[in-house]
């Protein structure tokens, strides 16, 4: 474990943990702020569960059994975005963001509610947040990608909202 650079071992468990695992992890990466009692936990699991192999060197790999996994389960390894801090600084707006994304959608809209708290977003209801209005143009086509698009409105406020 303590060979593993933290960025390898996001890397495995993105691919082998559920989406809601994984947006935590990859939070955890991106603001340092990770147990590394809870990664090895978590790597035990999977190891036990035959889906990844370490070494002596304190390397670890997936397995095939974990690659299978990863694979016949369909499982979707979402991407994730960093704000634009230097967009929009100095101005005041914020976006208000609502959506409706169904139940058998679940994970994408899942992904979503991450991918806001990572980018500052307060979450108002379930499908409604506010947050800063430096939202990367990258996001925006990925929201394409998913199909989900259509499913969110976005609305700027000026002004007033905290």
């Amino acid at each position: 474990m303590l060979g593993m650079k933290p960025t390898r071992i996001f890397e495995v468990l993105a691919l082998l943990l559920s989406t809601r695992s994984s947006s935590k992890i990859i939070h955890a990466a991106i603001t340092g702020n990770y147990s590394l009692s809870q990664i090895n936990r978590t790597l035990y699991y999977l190891r036990r569960k035959g889906y990844v192999r370490d070494y002596p060197d304190a390397t670890w790999e997936i397995t095939k059994a974990g690659r299978s996994y990863y694979e016949k389960g369909g499982r979707m390894v979402f991407r994730y975005f960093q704000r634009d801090e230097k967009k929009g600084r100095k101005n005041k707006e914020k976006f208000l963001i609502l959506f409706d994304i169904p139940e058998k959608e679940r994970r994408k809209r899942d992904w979503l509610r991450a991918q806001l708290k990572l980018f500052g977003y307060k979450q108002v209801q379930k499908s409604a947040w506010i947050g800063p209005s430096n939202l990367p143009k990258d996001f925006f086509e990925y929201l394409d990608e998913l199909h989900i698009r259509n499913k969110i409105k976005i609305f700027k406020t000026h002004g007033g909202v905290k």
